[in-house]
């Protein structure tokens, strides 16, 4: 599929008014799939996300693992997200319904927390599970299907008792 422009700034500019829009029918807040495939600032002066997000709503960017798997920088990174949008620590609800599931106990507090990245509780969203980690094929995420719901439902209790964070839940469907 072809790629949006994120550095045209006539793009920036409809797809804000298309946020205001949805603001204006009572949307209060929008989720950036796939957010670090977009340039922050210092990545060369884009400023989708400065623009895209000065109006008010509340705005989340799901960043699997964050920018560790980019060369270097990444705290520094990840903290400029939080500029603008609060960020997934995907890989502490991977820890956290991993460790459930075998029956052992959490070692970490978050990924984000731990590095020292300088990025507060809430700017963070942790999850349990996600429709990638429950629908994909397993090998392609998928993992999570085969875990018994009263696991991911305390991952998720203990995701959602973090002050300050947010904590999303995925609703497993019927199947």
């Amino acid at each position: 599929m072809r790629d949006l422009v994120s550095e045209n700034t006539d793009l920036q500019q409809i797809i804000l008014n298309y946020t205001k829009e949805l603001q204006s029918i009572g949307v209060d807040g929008i989720r950036w799939d796939a957010a670090k495939h977009i340039q922050l600032p210092s990545e060369g002066g884009c400023q989708f996300w400065p623009t895209v997000t000065s109006q008010g709503l509340y705005h989340y960017g799901e960043i699997l693992e964050g920018p560790d798997d980019r060369a270097s920088g990444n705290e520094a990174l990840m903290k400029e997200y939080t500029n603008y949008i609060s960020v997934t620590d995907n890989g502490y609800g991977s820890n956290l319904l991993g460790n459930l599931r075998d029956g052992k106990v959490i070692d970490q507090n978050g990924k984000w927390v731990n590095k020292n990245a300088g990025i507060t509780a809430d700017k963070l969203i942790y999850w349990a599970e996600s429709h990638d980690t429950y629908s994909n094929d397993v090998g392609e995420g998928g993992w999570t299907k085969y875990i018994n719901q009263n696991a991911v439902d305390r991952a998720y209790a203990l995701a959602g008792s973090r002050a300050g964070a947010a904590a999303l839940y995925f609703s497993r469907p019927l199947a």
